[in-house]
């Protein structure tokens, strides 16, 4: 009736990455509590106050980007009209070390209901980090592209409320 606890845990894989199976599992997980305040016997006498919670949470999760491949990927396309050979393009540039993007997050929250509930609300902030954001970096064009994907980027969105 006072607190309540939430807490997920889960392996994520995938084959999309590099040939290291350091790179190929993330673990993610979430935890959060809520306490209702207003449940308290220390608040029992303010019949003003309907609803007063807090409440909290942290996890991580993972992300894989769409061309997220260890592989090269060649694409056979139409034949060249002089010498009737099948004419090929490289599509993805292999990367051996790419690996998981991920995102923590953390939250906090005040949840009011006062007067019977005839003003009510919520206060929430929050602050979120993603690292090894995969990017698309410049290469030597000898490889045969200006640019390949790499985990070379972090994205912060500070505290909000």
């Amino acid at each position: 009736e006072k607190i309540t606890l939430n807490g997920n845990i889960r392996m994520d894989g995938s084959n999309k990455f590099g040939s290291d199976p350091k790179y190929r599992w993330l673990p993610t997980y979430s935890f959060a509590v809520k306490w209702i305040a207003s449940n308290e016997s220390f608040l029992e006498n303010a019949k003003w106050i309907n609803n007063l919670s807090f409440r909290g949470s942290y996890g991580i999760q993972g992300n894989i980007h769409e061309s997220a491949t260890p592989y090269l990927i060649v694409t056979v396309g139409d034949r060249d009209g002089v010498t009737g050979l099948p004419i090929s393009k490289i599509s993805k540039l292999p990367n051996p070390d790419l690996r998981w993007e991920k995102t923590r997050d953390m939250k906090v929250a005040l949840d009011f209901g006062l007067f019977d509930d005839r003003v009510t609300g919520l206060v929430e902030g929050y602050w979120r980090k993603s690292t090894d954001v995969i990017s698309r970096v410049r290469v030597v064009s000898s490889t045969g592209y200006n640019a390949q994907s790499y985990n070379a980027s972090d994205i912060e969105n500070p505290c909000s409320i």
